[in-house]
């Protein structure tokens, strides 16, 4: 009866011991959603679960990335460790590309898996060009500015009627031509070319060299009776500023300097002698020349040396 007694309490015992190594393994995860969210900026967060198995962690996340090689930018610790109930920690690094990120984390525990999201968001767009100024040349021609963002859209604004630009807006870094024409006026001319990022700007003011000055008169050449008078002179620039020089006392301009086009009204004094006389009026716009003679009849209607 003893032996029977024994037998059936190691009976017992076994039985026992088996159905506990036999306990089904199973995660409890405590991770509200089934997702951990961080801001842009490196961070650290802390997630619970509890197994009743050795466990392990794998982690999943897809590259984000606009202009460098794929990276790892999220990792748990531990990353193992026995049954119990266990502190995660889910450690993101900085985001510095503008679009949202999403990995997953894997926990295992002999042929169970539990899973949940990490999601980082996308940093604050930025947006960068090569260069914020440049001068070229009045004759017509082209410049290069390189922009890039970090994965946001960009669009460019500011472009002037004298210009055209190869694009106005991408996704991704890229050169952009602007091709120019010449600049006729003798005023230089500026260009304030707007990228924009969503939020972020930059600005590139290109500057275009003034042209040599130019000018032109409507007569070059005047003969006046003797007696007093005046006469207009149309006097035409590139936008340039001018003056007028060798003007005699017997001759007044209004204006006798000026920028740009317009009428010049040149007034003359009665001649009274015996002997017509001649002034060469220069007008000047930089190094820009051009000569009225104005020649003035003597008393009596001759010049001299001749009836005309």
């Amino acid at each position: 009866m003893r032996n029977k007694s024994l037998f059936f309490f190691i009976f017992i015992l076994i039985s026992y011991g088996c159905a506990k190594e036999e306990e089904a393994p199973k995660i409890d995860l405590n991770v509200p959603g089934g997702r951990v969210d961080g801001q842009y900026q490196s961070t650290s967060q802390t997630i619970t679960f509890t197994t009743n198995k050795s466990w392990t962690t794998t982690v999943t996340c897809p590259w984000a990335g606009v202009d460098s090689p794929p990276a790892p930018w999220a990792s748990v610790s531990p990353t193992s460790g026995k049954a119990g109930t266990i502190t995660l920690n889910v450690n993101m690094q900085a985001n510095t590309v503008y679009l949202s990120r999403e990995g997953t984390v894997t926990i295992t525990a002999g042929e169970v898996t539990s899973t949940f999201t990490i999601h980082q968001d996308g940093a604050p767009p930025t947006v960068t060009i090569d260069r914020t100024m440049q001068n070229v040349g009045y004759e017509a021609g082209s410049a290069t500015v390189a922009v890039s963002t970090n994965g946001a859209p960009w669009s460019l604004s500011g472009v002037p009627s004298w210009m055209t630009a190869s694009s106005t807006g991408a996704n991704m870094a890229t050169n952009v031509t602007f091709t120019y024409q010449a600049n006729l006026l003798a005023v230089a001319r500026e260009a304030n070319l707007v990228f924009t990022s969503v939020t972020a700007t930059k600005t590139h003011v290109m500057t275009q060299a003034a042209a040599p000055a130019t000018i032109a008169i409507d007569q070059n050449a005047k003969t006046v009776e003797s007696g007093s008078g005046s006469f207009s002179v149309a006097v035409t620039t590139n936008s340039a500023a001018w003056s007028a020089s060798g003007i005699p006392a017997w001759i007044t301009l209004s204006p006798s300097v000026g920028t740009g086009s317009g009428n010049v009204v040149v007034n003359f004094t009665q001649n009274t002698t015996n002997a017509s006389r001649e002034a060469t009026i220069t007008f000047t716009a930089g190094s820009a020349v051009k000569t009225l003679t104005l020649t003035q009849l003597r008393t009596g209607g001759y010049i001299d040396g001749g009836n005309l």
